[in-house]
Order: C-alpha cells, then structure tokens, then sequence
C-alpha cells in the first residue's frame, strides 16, 4: 500500500483507533499472565520471533522485503539488542514483582527520561515549553504511579520497579 492515497472513513479511522487502544491496553496485563507459563527471557524470545516472522511474511508479500544496506546494519542491531530486546527482558522481570497497571506507566516513562539526556549529552537547550511539558509528564506519572499507595519496604517491588525505569531510560539512550 506504499504510495497509496488511500484515506480512511472517520468512522472507520476511529474504529481502528478504539482497536488499537483496547490491543494495547489489554497488552500488559497479557503479558503478565503469560510470565505465570514462561520465564521472561524466553517469552521476550518468543514474542520477539513471532513478531519478526509477520513482518517478514508481510513485507515478503508485499514485495518490500529486502536486507538493509551496509551501512545501516549498526542502526538495525543497536535498535534491535537494546530498543527491543533488552527492554523486553528487563520489562519482563520487572513485570514479574509489579502489577500490570504500574509497569506499563513506568516502562513509557522513556519520553521523559529523553529530556534530561538531550540536555546533559547533545547540549541542547532547555527551554520554558520543554520544562514545562517535563514537569507535567512528571506530575502525570507521580499522579498515576501513586507513591503514597506503594510499599517502599518491599525490596522486590522496589526491584521491579526499577528494572521497569532503567529499561525506560535504556530506551531513552538509544533514542
């Protein structure tokens, strides 16, 4: 469908919009039921595969399937090592001491985590809207994650949730 100017319907872009969200949404609550059946590192593994697999198939059968060039191949590793793997697993094990709801807030914390480390590594400037923004991310997460209703004694919750926000911010380093 590349080049396509095919345009959806409203109705049928926000019935695709409602898919989505509902897909997604149950997604990590799926994902916790099936760490019950498999170790993280095999169900990142088996996700993983199967998700190279479609995209394979798909691509092969719309002609578009070919190896990428030479000098792209360092890209397409350190995204696929680290921005997918790694923080599959770490996500994973994380997802194993938290509930469903909190790791999923904590594992997109990435957007926020890309703000400090654009301005500490590449010097770019912090404005009033970016602050801003940040502060209101930040809020967001507190409001959600809900600090007052967590318990700090437990040190494998306290694990979990820190593997989920190191993987976040890993994800941030590779973006």
């Amino acid at each position: 469908m590349a080049g396509s100017n095919a345009t959806l319907s409203p109705r049928a872009a926000a019935g695709l919009f409602a898919l989505m969200v509902l897909l997604w949404g149950v997604n990590w609550p799926v994902m916790k039921v099936g760490l019950g059946y498999i170790p993280p590192f095999h169900f990142a593994l088996l996700r993983l595969t199967l998700g190279a697999l479609t995209m394979f198939a798909v691509a092969a059968l719309a002609g578009e399937l070919r190896l990428p060039a030479r000098q792209d191949w360092p890209v397409v590793l350190s995204m696929g090592l680290v921005q997918m793997c790694a923080f599959m697993v770490i996500g994973f094990i994380g997802l194993l001491y938290v509930g469903s709801g909190r790791a999923a807030i904590l594992a997109y914390t990435t957007p926020l985590w890309v703000l400090p480390l654009s301005v500490w590594v590449l010097r770019e400037p912090l404005s009033r809207p970016k602050l801003l923004a940040f502060a209101l991310g930040i809020a967001g997460v507190a409001v959600l994650f809900n600090p007052l209703g967590f318990d700090w004694s437990d040190r494998r919750v306290l694990f979990g949730n820190g593997l989920l926000l190191f993987g976040a911010a890993l994800w941030a380093v590779q973006i």
